[in-house]
């Protein structure tokens, strides 16, 4: 076809190609050798990754996932490979025949005698392998290729090219791929051009005229201007991303973006339209003056317009007066993200934050609130362990789950944890093959206990060593067994400590199990131990001799093959982590930190949050997901689905489970309104089941996802702001406080039972926390957020916002008060003084309570000497913010707090209707000091009232409301100066 597969040379190979063949036949044999096991392997891997999609019910995604990337791969490749054999066989096919000969050239013909009879092999191995680079780099696009060819529209445009926010989701990146590949293969094809014309003297840099030959001269124009085209449509792409930029004052648009970078890429597209149009005139023209001067004029504009005049408007135009600029952008910035992330619907009310009850009365609001949580769920850890570990192998979660069960009628709150298989809890002895695959295969029951240490009924709170426990020992017993009849199934299989992998099955139906199902004996010796065979669903069989192979290639174990205990009915099981698995079966998913156990139909199953996010989202403010989730309770890494930690839109779009004991994943469909939801579900149809398939009895232990709330938390400090003017100044930022326990980290949000005044009366199931102002340690907002899935009040943010006139303590305030308080020294005197025991101060929650904020903080010591140590209760301080109460019990701190006489008999409150702020106080009630708080209380409130007739324009009720919260804060200093 051409003298490129032609030899030049014919006869008898050279001697030094002789002495070299059998090297290179021991080279060629060993590439073939390492290519067959890396294929093995890898084929090994994909098997048994198929398999698994199969076991668990998805392998049409393992499907769609294999042959989207493989078609990829496929396409781009053979797109590069062609691109690049075809530019260098042209090259060399329109070589010149006569080359001047110089020095230079002579330096050449060395290596092209050198290339030459190795040519073939270059073309086709170079072509080959750069090919095999861009198509792994397209098939990594998988994800950006799904969401273009299934992507929805949102519904909404953008406000400066009046696109749909869909286009920007899930079009503008992979069309940003195609550009890039195309300016990648041009660039890959520019070089191998230049070289094999350098090479065989169609261009001669060092000749002093006709540098260039005819060929090269064209091929060199063509993919120049093929180049400079791609850049153009580069720079038309490029300023829609200006909507989602980063690195300004805020994220997307603002003033120098839309008056100055804007104008300079629609300017250096037009003149990179012009330059390629210059170099596909080449081809004609034969000149290099034109394409010179118009790429020349390119790169200057390049820094002139996309560099340099954004950064004089930036310096000279914005700068100087930043906040009129910006102030427009800022509103769309604001706008975008508080959309974006669903805080655009919180429910911010006023809130005293002082108590407003008579001091009985106050005791009973508190007391006898349900939400008040004592057994701290990352402390109580150890106490599970020592008293509910039953084996040296069970083990539960670090930090232990809140949940709520319908017990004896009433709804509690419960602390518990799964009592997993540990293994590295079983003596060193034990820790052989056939025990840790085939014996130890997994754990068993749930240890529960009530978080306000209240067992069930109406006991009162106890005191002592336990906890109230609602569920213990094996086979488990307790309140939690008791919701139906026959108990529950307890043994777990799929984990967050499951082993790497088990080996289950037996070879027949009249052969003996070998799993340890509940153990027996006494001091762990193994008489009367009970056995049992797994029969669940999840599973691969592994009896037959190829998937042995593959397995022991994949676990780099020979047992597989070799052991007796894997015969034809055999299963393995493995990948048993839940939020793994919910991960693999939805790669699009990114996945809540926390899955958490219930009981549920008499089955163990966990519940895992799935989020939908992207980082493209219009105008809306980006931020660090790891950053925004981090507290002193994170563990972990986020398992993120986006290629960046950066994110600036999220929902909760998927609510997934899986079964403890079988491992079936079920996805159901939570937020169906997101567009992102539903472009996944058009790329995997059928995967995720509708909403209204979730059972009543499941949906009763489904809430509101932690990491959602506290990138949302995190958002809200600074996006309650909602004017722009206000926004720049940064005058009412807050911030999350760090927790008083751990020093650097935030304090995590906890879930508790709260009412609030716009949530009503009864306590509500909720995800709460608290903010301070920006630098600053005083309270300024409690937070929530309707936790319970089953109400259709779920998901609603709760701000109650303190105002500015009373100064409420935050928390390390209130740590340092607890801390410092007189009370408390004293009684944890005995403590602090034994060398051999530890005080450990509990969560410090946040509540609203009788129209203040009360502070709970329960009190553990600990032997720190010895074996079996673990946390016991012993103390509850309690504080509305400016003393401090402390006993053993949550009644005992509070009457303690208010000094009051736990057995005087309570006093029925009289009816007290909202007084007339014009009208005179009525005569006053209570102690001097219950007094002057309920007048200062009072007046706050009047003193909000009379900012939110200001902002209506009403002026004649602001004079009043002024007018009556001066009365009372009069009234109240006339108390303070009679009684001193």
């Amino acid at each position: 076809m051409s003298e490129l597969f032609d030899d030049e040379t014919a006869g008898t190979a050279p001697p030094q190609e002789r002495r070299s063949g059998r090297s290179r036949a021991l080279i060629i044999t060993g590439f073939i050798a390492a290519i067959i096991f890396l294929t093995f392997t890898g084929l090994s891997s994909l098997w048994t990754e198929k398999l698994w999609y199969g076991s668990v019910g998805y392998s049409k995604v393992f499907t769609t996932q294999l042959v989207t990337r493989v078609g990829l791969f496929l396409v781009f490749s053979v797109v590069m490979a062609i691109s690049l054999g075809v530019t260098m066989y042209l090259a060399h096919r329109f070589r010149p025949f006569v080359v001047p000969t110089s020095v230079q050239r002579d330096s050449l013909d060395r290596y092209r005698d050198i290339l030459t009879p190795m040519r073939r092999t270059l073309l086709f191995g170079l072509s080959a392998l750069i090919g095999l680079f861009a198509g792994s780099s397209a098939s990594a696009q998988w994800r950006n290729y799904q969401l273009w060819r299934h992507g929805e529209e949102f519904g909404q445009s953008d406000p400066y090219f009046s696109r749909d926010l869909g286009f920007y989701v899930f079009d503008l990146a992979w069309f940003h791929f195609l550009v890039d590949f195309f300016m990648a293969v041009t660039i890959v094809c520019l070089i191998a051009s230049a070289l094999v014309h350098y090479l065989y003297g169609g261009i001669r840099l060092q000749s002093r005229h006709e540098r260039f030959s005819d060929a090269a001269q064209v091929q060199m124009s063509v993919l120049v201007g093929l180049f400079v085209l791609f850049k153009a449509a580069d720079y038309y792409l490029g300023r829609f991303d200006l909507v989602s930029a980063g690195g300004g004052l805020v994220t997307g648009m603002t003033y120098a973006r839309d008056n100055a970078e804007l104008p300079a890429r629609n300017i250096l597209m037009s003149i990179a339209l012009i330059c390629a149009v210059l170099f596909i005139l080449n081809v004609w023209l034969r000149t290099w003056l034109l394409p010179s001067v118009g790429l020349g004029l390119l790169v200057l504009s390049a820094i002139l317009l996309g560099m340099l005049w954004p950064a004089l408007v930036q310096r000279f135009q914005v700068t100087p007066t930043e906040a009129d600029k910006e102030a427009p952008y800022i509103a769309k910035n604001i706008e975008a993200t508080r959309d974006a992330y669903a805080i655009d619907d919180a429910v911010i009310e006023p809130y005293v934050g002082t108590p407003a009850l008579e001091s009985r009365d106050l005791a009973t609001a508190a007391i006898n609130n349900p939400g008040i949580r004592l057994v701290d769920p990352q402390l109580v850890r150890d106490t599970f362990e020592q008293k509910q570990q039953v084996r040296g192998y069970y083990s539960v979660a670090p930090v232990l789950d809140v949940d709520r069960y319908v017990i004896e009628g009433q709804e509690r709150d419960l602390v518990l944890g799964v009592r997993e298989l540990d293994q590295d809890g079983l003596p060193d002895d034990s820790k052989n093959w056939a025990n840790l695959r085939t014996v130890y295969t997994h754990g068993y029951g749930v240890v529960a206990a009530y978080g306000n240490q209240r067992p069930a009924g109406d006991g009162a709170q106890l005191t002592g060593d336990e906890p109230a426990w609602a569920e213990t020992d094996i086979p488990p017993t307790g309140d939690l067994s008791n919701l139906r009849e026959g108990g529950y199934e307890g043994r777990i299989y799929f984990g967050e400590k499951s082993p790497e992998y088990s080996v289950v099955g037996k070879p027949s139906p009249d052969s003996e199990d070998i799993e340890l199902d509940l153990p027996g004996g006494e001091d762990g010796e193994s008489g009367g131990d009970r056995t049992t065979t797994y029969d669940g669903k999840a599973g691969v069989p592994v009896g037959n001799l190829l998937n042995k192979l593959l397995y022991a290639i994949r676990f780099s174990d020979a047992n597989l093959v070799l052991s007796g205990r894997v015969h034809e009915n055999s299963k393995i099981l493995y990948d048993r982590n839940p939020r793994d698995m919910v991960q693999k079966v939805a790669p699009w998913l990114s996945v809540d930190e926390d899955a958490f156990p219930a009981v549920v139909d008499g089955r163990v199953v966990w519940l895992i949050d799935g989020f939908t996010t992207t980082d493209r989202y219009p105008l809306s403010q980006r931020e660090s997901y790891r950053d925004m989730i981090s507290d002193s309770l994170a563990s972990g890494v986020p398992q993120l689905a986006l290629p960046t930690d950066e994110i600036n839109y999220m929902r909760n779009a998927v609510k997934a489970t899986v079964d403890a004991y079988d491992g079936t994943v079920t996805l159901y469909a939570w937020d169906e309104d997101d567009p992102i939801l539903q472009t996944w579900m058009n790329t995997f149809p059928d995967t995720v089941q509708p909403k209204s398939e979730i059972p009543a009895e499941l949906l009763d232990h489904m809430r509101y996802p932690e990491d959602l709330f506290k990138v949302q938390r995190f958002m809200f400090a600074k996006y309650h702001v909602t004017d722009a003017d206000d926004f720049y100044k940064q005058n009412d930022q807050w911030d999350v406080p760090t927790d008083p326990n751990q020093g650097a980290s935030l304090q995590p949000p906890y879930r508790l039972s709260v009412a609030t005044p716009s949530g009503g009366e009864k306590p509500a199931f909720s995800l709460t926390s608290v903010y301070v102002p920006s630098k600053r340690q005083n309270l300024a907002a409690f937070v929530s957020v309707d936790a319970d899935a089953s109400q259709e009040s779920y998901g609603t943010m709760r701000v109650l916002r303190l105002g500015s006139s009373t100064q409420i303590p935050g928390p390390g305030q209130i740590a340092n008060q607890i801390g410092s308080d007189e009370g408390v020294k004293q009684v944890l005197l005995p403590f602090t003084n034994d060398p051999n025991a530890a005080v450990l101060r509990g969560n410090l929650l946040t509540l609203p309570v009788g129209g203040g904020l009360l502070y709970v903080q329960p009190l553990y010591t600990q032997r720190t000497t010895g074996e079996g140590n673990y946390p016991v209760l012993r103390f509850v301080a309690v504080s509305f913010g400016e003393t401090v109460g402390v006993g053993t019990t949550l009644s005992e701190a509070v009457f303690n707090l208010l000094d009051l006489d736990p057995d005087a008999p309570p006093v029925e409150p009289e009816p007290n209707p909202e007084p007339d702020p014009g009208e005179p106080d009525p005569a006053p009630t209570g102690t001097p000091q219950v007094q002057i708080r309920r007048l200062l209380s009072e007046a706050d409130a009047l003193f909000v009232q009379a900012d939110a007739a200001l902002q209506r324009g009403d002026l004649a009720e602001y004079a009043a409301k002024v007018d009556a919260a001066r009365a009372k804060i009069d009234r109240a200093l006339t108390i303070a100066q009679d009684n001193q």
